[in-house]
């Protein structure tokens, strides 16, 4: 199953980050994933398992909150890459590539983080509006302050 850009939830945004950071890492080479970092279901990917088992609560989380049962990282990564974010260069070697469309959503994607952001509140088409949990976050620190 195909999850839509507008549904990418925590499990796509933070894979995307996590690619993000192998492809920096990789000096203009290409992005190299571990496998020890994936969330890998073996019956949809005997290939590519980590050796753990795999378990429902492992599925992923779309934007609003549901899970798909058996999606893993990989299928995430095959997601991220119909959605034009990165490009897989070598699954068998687990290389990766953002695209320069990803890297303009991932600095979107950073900015949001560091602004009190989560990966469960972004979205493409509100990368620059305040989530709930941030402004709750904000109240708090406010009032611990004394301001308001």
């Amino acid at each position: 199953m195909t999850v839509e850009s507008s549904q990418f939830g925590k499990s796509h945004w933070s894979l995307l980050m996590y690619a993000k950071k192998c492809c920096d890492e990789s000096n203009s080479r290409p992005g190299q994933l571990r496998l020890n970092r994936m969330r890998c279901n073996p019956d949809n990917h005997p290939g590519l398992s980590n050796g753990l088992l795999w378990r429902d609560g492992f599925s992923s989380v779309t934007k609003d909150g549901s899970t798909i049962a058996g999606h893993d990282d990989w299928d995430c990564l095959g997601d991220l890459q119909s959605a034009g974010y990165l490009d897989i260069l070598c699954i068998k070697r687990h290389q990766v590539k953002l695209t320069e469309r990803g890297q303009k959503i991932a600095k979107k994607v950073e900015l949001f983080f560091e602004r009190g952001g989560e990966f469960s509140d972004f979205g493409t088409e509100n990368s620059n509006e305040n989530s709930p949990r941030r402004n709750a976050r904000l109240v708090k620190q406010l009032a611990a302050t004394g301001l308001r």
